[in-house]
């Protein structure tokens, strides 16, 4: 993924924009060498699909029967939380 300065952007902002909007292009904007944000196309950012929601949410499910087995005691998470700090 290219990187482009911000005093570059600055100067060619409306040439990035539609290289952006109009090919898919994704820039890291640099800010002193240091990445400070990312331009992407609107469409990488679409709503997911109902379906897409439903199989992330069934792995969620998964995983927190997962976790509920391995801590299976009885107690609340809060309070499985303030013994490992107190522990700690």
């Amino acid at each position: 993924m290219p990187s482009i300065g911000i005093r570059e952007l600055k100067a060619h902002a409306s040439e990035i924009v539609r290289q952006v909007r109009e090919k898919g292009a994704v820039y890291e904007v640099t800010v002193r060498g240091e990445v400070a944000a990312r331009l992407v196309p609107t469409e990488a950012s679409r709503p997911l699909s109902r379906e897409a929601i439903e199989g992330w949410l069934r792995e969620m499910d998964g995983l927190a029967d997962e976790i509920g087995r391995l801590v299976d005691d009885g107690k609340a998470a809060d309070e499985i939380m303030r013994e490992e700090r107190a522990e700690a």
